[in-house]
């Protein structure tokens, strides 16, 4: 039998939702163990500068900002990986076919904005949603990751994403776990069956069953 080659393991693999969804179970938990200390850091030492009635600057907030960014980044790519769940669950064999062709995984799995991957799995967009998905798309595009945007264009709009409340981290768990019942699946039940995911079949971790 012949060696399995490059293309077709990128295509095995590419084209498994089941492989998104571990990396995404893989994300979430990293960016929830940065949770509590990042935003302890974050709030004592906004709330010590408040307490000596010393004005909070851009500069203080980014700097208080440093642990909690790191985890924003990773929860980022954490929805993103989900949503692509979704997408290549609905397109796996045109998907794997494609890449087979071309040795490529196709763009919409190399988009980072989380409000057009949403809309590519037909995700609804509340408003409240949208801006949070655009606050996270900011952390996995730059604000996780580099001092200062790419693009100049971005800068005002960017520095928006940047405030973020102890409501926007309570809003992630929320979050997280709609989109996951969106996919008719259950986040602890998932999580736990992680293992065997990326051979297994979904039936056993559809919410319910």
């Amino acid at each position: 039998m012949e060696a399995e080659s490059t293309k077709e393991f990128i295509a095995k693999v590419a084209a498994n939702p089941n492989a998104w969804l571990l990396n995404a179970l893989k994300l979430f938990a990293s960016a929830e163990l940065l949770h509590g200390k990042s935003t302890q850091e974050y709030y004592q030492e906004i709330d010590q500068l408040l307490s000596r009635n010393k004005e909070v600057t851009t500069t203080d907030a980014l700097n208080a900002f440093d642990y909690l960014k790191v985890s924003l980044l990773l929860a980022g790519y954490g929805f993103e990986s989900m949503l692509k769940f979704g997408y290549v669950k609905a397109n796996q064999e045109s998907m794997q076919a494609m890449i087979l062709q071309n040795g490529r995984i196709p763009e919409e799995l190399k988009d980072h904005n989380l409000v057009r991957l949403a809309q590519k799995v037909s995700y609804p967009l509340t408003a409240t949603r949208r801006v949070f998905f655009e606050k996270l798309t900011t952390h996995s595009t730059w604000a996780g990751r580099y001092p200062i945007p790419v693009d100049e264009k971005r800068f005002d709009k960017s520095l928006l994403s940047l405030h973020w409340t102890l409501g926007d981290i309570e809003d992630y768990y929320s979050e997280r776990d709609h989109l996951f019942e969106f996919f008719q699946l259950d986040f602890d039940l998932v999580k736990n069956l992680r293992v065997g995911l990326t051979s297994g079949s979904l039936q056993d971790v559809k919410r319910g069953e």
